[in-house]
């Protein structure tokens, strides 16, 4: 009688077992959550988590985004907003493996305010995630004064026009090309820049793209001095170079 009783106890006990097992393959798997998160606000290559913002002028902040989730996201779009803020959104331009991190930039400009929020959201296959920036009104700069301007090293040469015009950029940057499976190949490159307005702010953010090449101009620009520059070149034949410099008049 025990003999039997245990052999239906056991008998019952994997008959329990092997329908939640059944139940389990029959169950569809649980698809991976795409996730990104906005690790890095920047404003001119310096890390912010607070932002002091002219009024009434566009700002650009360039974000670093990472996939945080577990299957590859095709792009992340990052919107913003917030109280007496406007803001363009941006997205990221290439696709991303988990790990990796991509670039974006969003621009914002601030209205009427002495402070606000602003409040970033990275949205990848419809999962959202926010970062939030403390701003404050920032005074406007003393105009850029007009003349001829110089790098300590002499390799950047600029001129700010009594308009607020930056003509005549030259840039002598060191440029490497090529790479695996051959050496690479390194020389000194000279470079220019297509006329661009200072705005009031004296933040410069701008971009040239060509056929087949990227450059890209940044720089603070107030009174007798440049700061904060960076001259950026990506071009055929995987070229590349990075100029960062100050300025002041001559």
């Amino acid at each position: 009688m025990f003999h039997r009783l245990l052999t239906l106890t056991v008998t019952a006990a994997l008959t329990a077992a092997l329908a939640l097992a059944s139940t389990a393959l029959l169950r569809p798997a649980q698809a991976a959550a795409p996730q990104a998160t906005i690790t890095t606000v920047e404003l001119l290559d310096t890390p912010v988590t607070r932002l002091k913002l002219v009024p009434g002028v566009w700002t650009q902040l360039d974000l670093k985004v990472l996939n945080t989730g577990d299957v590859e996201l095709p792009s992340v779009t990052v919107t913003g907003s917030g109280k007496k803020l406007k803001v363009q959104p941006g997205a990221t331009e290439t696709s991303s493996d988990p790990g990796d991190t991509r670039s974006a930039s969003v621009r914002v400009k601030l209205g009427k305010a002495k402070r606000t929020t602003l409040t970033l959201t990275a949205v990848a296959g419809g999962v959202a995630t926010e970062r939030v920036i403390q701003v404050k009104r920032a005074k406007t700069p003393p105009r850029p004064k007009a003349g001829a301007y110089e790098s300590p090293d002499g390799r950047i040469h600029l001129t700010i026009t009594r308009n607020g015009r930056i003509t005549g950029f030259r840039a002598q940057a060191y440029t490497t090309c090529g790479g695996y499976p051959s050496l690479p190949t390194h020389s000194w490159s000279y470079y220019d820049f297509p006329t661009t307005k200072v705005p009031r702010n004296g933040i410069v953010t701008a971009v040239e793209r060509g056929s087949n090449y990227t450059v890209r101009l940044q720089l603070k620009a107030a009174g007798k001095k440049v700061t904060q520059g960076r001259f950026n070149y990506n071009g055929p034949n995987r070229c590349w170079a990075v100029s960062n410099f100050t300025a002041k008049r001559t």
